[in-house]
């Protein structure tokens, strides 16, 4: 039971994630989107020519032996790890970026980072 709430919670979080990429200032711009469609038709070539590295830092005022800090580095070791070098996941716990307005206000600027902040965190902004 606690494996599906947990699983639910990230799949909330990467479906927020995602759905912020659209945004201005934020994920791909339009010439990457066309960019990144005119190279799915080269085929395996284009993607080997492209060596871009996606970078997220995931933030939580947790410690490093809380249970969502263990499943953090769980899965920033997997997404590591099948994205063969692409992507550079990185769990920082016990409040290392920041406090967590500090944090959310990174994501604001457009540091891709991802928070779970506290419910006090997201009612007083």
């Amino acid at each position: 039971m606690k494996k599906r709430i947990l699983a639910t919670v990230m799949a909330a979080a990467m479906l927020a994630m995602t759905a912020c990429s659209g945004m201005p200032g934020m994920g791909a711009t339009a010439a990457q989107t066309q960019a990144a469609a005119e190279g799915a038709e080269g085929g395996e070539a284009a993607a080997a020519a492209d060596d871009t590295v996606y970078e997220l830092r995931i933030s939580t005022s947790q410690t490093e032996q809380a249970l969502i800090t263990r499943n953090y580095q769980k899965l920033a070791d997997t997404l590591n790890e099948k994205s063969e070098g692409r992507l550079k996941v990185s769990v920082f716990p016990a409040g290392q970026l920041g406090t967590d307005e500090d944090v959310l206000e990174q994501g604001i600027q457009g540091v891709n980072v991802a928070l779970t902040p506290t419910l006090p965190v997201l009612v007083s902004t």
